[in-house]
């Protein structure tokens, strides 16, 4: 199956945790040297910027506060669906509600760079090949 890559242009980072936000943030400037990367605290804010300029791609937390990455998803999946979103979740168990939620993907806070690329990758992005993509841990799953 050849399918073709697309350029991320714009993403946005959902986490409530400052620290984990911005390790996302440079890792998406670092890779996508060209992408927009926004970022929220909250499903709210989330919400108001897909509705102000929708993001190719959203990695989001799955338990921010006032609106929650499970109910943020379903809501963006409703508005848009071509947004592609990854949940980052703290437990294996929660896979099953981001998939129901209608997340692309999910995986484990704490993943690797180079797991969370190859996830990216397996959307349809273009990931610079530079980053090694061995081979697939417990932590990514889709």
């Amino acid at each position: 199956m050849n399918r073709s890559l697309v350029i991320l242009r714009h993403a946005i980072v959902a986490d409530d945790n400052h620290a984990i936000r911005q390790g996302m943030i440079a890792l998406l400037m670092t890779v996508f040297m060209h992408a927009r990367i926004s970022e929220a605290q909250n499903g709210h804010q989330v919400l108001d910027l897909v509705a102000s300029d929708p993001p190719d791609l959203i990695i989001m937390d799955l338990g921010m506060p006032q609106l929650n990455g499970l109910d943020t998803t379903r809501e963006i999946k409703t508005r848009c669906p071509v947004i592609r979103v990854i949940i980052l979740a703290l437990e294996p168990h929660h896979h099953s509600l981001a998939m129901q939620a209608g997340a692309d993907a999910c995986v484990l806070k704490g993943i690797r760079s180079e797991e969370l690329l190859h996830v990216i990758a397996q959307l349809g992005f273009e990931v610079a090949s530079v980053w090694p993509f061995g081979h697939r841990s417990s932590q990514a799953f889709q």
